[in-house]
Order: C-alpha cells, then structure tokens, then sequence
C-alpha cells in the first residue's frame, strides 16, 4: 500500500523527446546549394565553350588552375599561422577552463589582486549582481565560452583565410606574369635591372609580402585577444603582468 502512494506521490521523470529537425529547413538549404551549384558551373562550362570554339581551350583550363592554386595557398598562409596563434594562447592558458575550474575562497575586499579579461568580467558582475548570483552568471559564462572555444578556434582562421584569399585570386594574372617573365634586354640606369623585373616579378613579390603581413597582423592580434581573455594578460594597480608564454609568443611573432 505504501509502495503504491510513494509511487503516485514522486512519479519518475520522464525525459523530453527529442526535438526533430524540420525536413523543410533541409530541403530548402538543400536546393539551394545545388542552384548556386548549378549556376556557377553552368557559367564556367560557357566560358569554356567560348574558349573552346576559339581554340584556346587550354589557356581557359590554366586560368581556372591557377586562380584555384592562389586561392588555396593564400587561405593556407593566412589561415595556418591565426591557427597555431590562437591554439597556442589557449592551450598555455593562465585560467582553466569552466569544467576544471575549482570553487575558490570569496577574495579579500581590501586586497587587490591581478585581474585579466574573465577576472575583470566577474568582478563586475559581483558588483552589479551580488556574490551569489555573480558566481552563477560566471560559471555559465564560462561555460559558453568553452563550448564555443573548439568552434571558434576553426571557424576564425577560415573565414579570414578564405576571404582574404578571394581577394588574392583576383590578382592571378600578376602570378602568371612572374612564373612567365621575360627580359626586355634593357636594364635600368637607376638600379641596374632588367627593365623585366618590374614589369613581371616585382608586382609579385608586393603582393607575396602584403600576404604575409597580413598573416602576421592577424595572428597577432589574434594571440593577444586570446591571451587577454585567458589570464595570459593580467592588468593590476602596479601595472600589467604577462605570462612567460605570452612573452614567448610575442618574441615569435
């Protein structure tokens, strides 16, 4: 008898089904994907046609490869050094992450201590928000921004290497010229150089160093973001505090 209450005053909780992804979304992405695909290709294989016709159909195929030989090694130099910056900055990470965060005693009100970028946001809401309710919008922050991490450690480095590397396609041509050059058999009275040297290679070597300061730049800034938000960066009343391997980091780049 007592078995029975017990069980219809404390029934078992029963687990939410599932959410089912809607066929519509899919189908709709679906079919746009392959009209895009179908229009790009659609494009191409007319160019190819034209060039075709003309009997040139080889110089359209070497266009073709090589705009896709730019754009794959322009996405790689940018792409690879953010990357490795941004991997680096939190794998020597001076705060741990959320699930291996331990609880830590409430700090000394007069006591000032180092702060970095996910210090800085906790005290803030400390102060906003109260000891307690503070420590819970932390632990969700972090634990957000870990979730996040792993995505964004991917997405970041490629969605700037393929849009910097775009706009590096369009300048085939200068690529073409420099791996085709030829000399005019004049030199210059300035410098002394073939009149062909600034013609065909030295618009490539611009641009060759425009990318490379470009993946310079960006992982940089990227290493220093990230070694910011986690404690690699600590700003304290006496000044600011850097970890060995943020120092490391910046005598690479």
């Amino acid at each position: 008898m007592s078995e029975s209450t017990n069980n219809t005053a404390h029934p078992k909780p029963t687990k939410p089904a599932p959410k089912r992804r809607s066929p519509l979304k899919a189908t709709i992405a679906v079919v746009a994907v392959l009209i895009a695909a179908f229009v790009g290709a659609s494009q191409v294989y007319t160019d190819w046609l034209w060039f075709d016709q003309l009997g040139y159909s080889t110089v359209f195929t070497t266009q073709i490869l090589l705009k896709a030989a730019v754009f794959v090694v322009a996405a790689v130099v940018i792409a690879v050094p953010l990357w490795a910056s941004m991997s680096y900055a939190v794998r020597h990470a001076d705060v741990a992450p959320a699930s291996e965060k331990k609880p830590q005693e409430a700090p000394n009100p007069n006591q000032s201590v180092p702060t970095s970028g996910t210090d800085a946001a906790e005290q803030m809401l400390r102060d906003v928000f109260g000891q307690q309710r503070a420590e819970e919008s932390m632990r969700r922050y972090h634990e957000s921004v870990d979730k996040a991490r792993k995505v964004l450690l991917i997405a970041v480095p490629l969605l700037l290497g393929l849009f910097i590397a775009s706009a590096t396609m369009t300048q085939w041509s200068t690529v073409a010229l420099f791996f085709n050059q030829q000399s005019f058999g004049k030199t210059d009275p300035e410098f002394g150089m073939d009149y062909g040297f600034f013609l065909f290679a030295l618009p490539f070597f611009r641009m060759v160093v425009t990318l490379v300061t470009s993946a310079v730049v960006l992982s940089a800034l990227a290493g220093l973001f990230m070694h910011y938000f986690y404690g690699g960066i600590k700003v304290q009343p006496g000044g600011v505090s850097t970890t060995s391997a943020f120092r490391r980091h910046a005598a690479i780049v």
